[in-house]
């Protein structure tokens, strides 16, 4: 009558049931994203200084921070910038790239560089947001 267990012997043909009120997260982070200034110029070649702000929220299982990132490419396949972003408490971002103010003297739609934000939530979830910055090829566009 009261056996001592001391082994997993005593759980032989017992039955658990585990409960999970937590319903599956299959929506990605939200992704609010803006750059400022959308257009450069001059052309001269310099790099320009462009913020990039906004949000990023997932009210299911959470943002994973640490797959916050963002990446730039342009028309030309030159090497941009991409890295990790930084997010406080409520998700909010800013933070400041450089992009090169010149173009091809071909290129007649000027040049267009391509911004990514993305970011992982706790699920496995990817949200993506993209934005465009642009160098026209002259100011009447």
């Amino acid at each position: 009558m009261g056996e001592t267990c001391n082994n997993f012997s005593c759980f032989i043909g017992a039955v658990s049931v585990l409960l999970n009120n937590t319903p599956f997260d299959t929506t990605p982070p939200v992704i609010t994203l803006s750059a400022t200034p959308r257009i450069l110029w001059p052309p001269n070649g310099r790099l320009a200084p462009v913020t990039l702000s906004g949000t990023i929220t997932d009210t299911g299982s959470g943002v994973n921070a640490s797959t916050a990132e963002y990446a730039v490419q342009d028309e030309y396949g030159e090497v941009q910038p991409f890295g990790k972003i930084t997010l406080n408490a409520a998700g909010n971002y800013s933070f400041t790239i450089l992009l090169r103010a010149g173009r091809r003297g071909n290129d007649l739609n000027g040049r267009q560089y391509t911004i990514r934000v993305s970011a992982k939530d706790n699920a496995g979830n990817r949200g993506v947001r993209w934005t465009r910055v642009t160098l026209p090829h002259d100011q009447s566009r």
